[in-house]
């Protein structure tokens, strides 16, 4: 009798079934990264980058040394609620699965020129830097954008299908709501995004700004 190793396929089929879910959030995701590493990778070779990140972080700075904590909110609601505006705009666009994509790659890309212009240059100190200063708030702004992207996405082929002859007219109106209601949970993870960001700036900028 031959003994073998019995392989559990509850656990595989949870898996393929997770990916199916959530496909398009791991796509987007992937996107993200994408534009992560080539921000990093391409930061040397570029002084427009250089320059770009380093007006970033000069402003970055300023802003959490001179300001106090609701200019440093509303400042930080203010920039993540514009690009999150850009993600629904394009959510409303019959090509708009192609844009989100986009749009996250080159969020993606600007942190990775950001981050490599830091580690570059302040090296173990800018390491501790990103990790209290940026990341705290970059990884909820992070998930908040994912999620924007996939409902623009999904929103999106909607509109696309109305455009094919063969398909049966859509309550659009109804539609439209259920993606605003989605939204509005994206923006309360845009709000706590900002509110780490000032409270981590009001805490820890005397200690950790460059």
């Amino acid at each position: 009798m031959k003994v073998g190793k019995v392989i559990n396929l509850n656990k595989f089929n949870l898996i393929i079934e997770f990916f199916k879910k959530n496909y398009l959030s791991l796509i987007l995701t992937l996107f993200y990264i994408f534009g992560l590493a080539f921000g990093i990778f391409s930061y040397k070779n570029s002084d427009s980058i250089r320059e770009y990140s380093t007006d970033y972080l000069l402003k970055f700075c300023e802003l959490r040394t001179e300001s106090g904590f609701l200019k440093i909110l509303f400042n930080s609601l203010f920039s993540s609620v514009t690009y999150i505006a850009f993600l629904f705009i394009a959510g409303g666009a019959i090509l708009g699965f192609v844009l989100v994509p986009f749009l996250i790659s080159v969020k993606g890309f600007s942190l990775g020129c950001i981050t490599a212009y830091i580690y570059s240059e302040y090296a173990l100190k800018g390491v501790a830097f990103n990790a209290v200063m940026i990341m705290p708030w970059a990884v909820i702004l992070v998930i908040a954008m994912i999620l924007a992207g996939r409902e623009s996405i999904k929103f999106s082929f909607k509109l696309t299908g109305l455009t094919i002859p063969t398909n049966r007219p859509a309550n659009l109106f109804n539609v439209f709501k259920l993606y605003c209601g989605k939204y509005i949970f994206v923006l309360f993870l845009c709000l706590l995004s900002a509110f780490a960001d000032g409270l981590i700036s009001y805490y820890f900028a005397d200690s950790f700004i460059l």
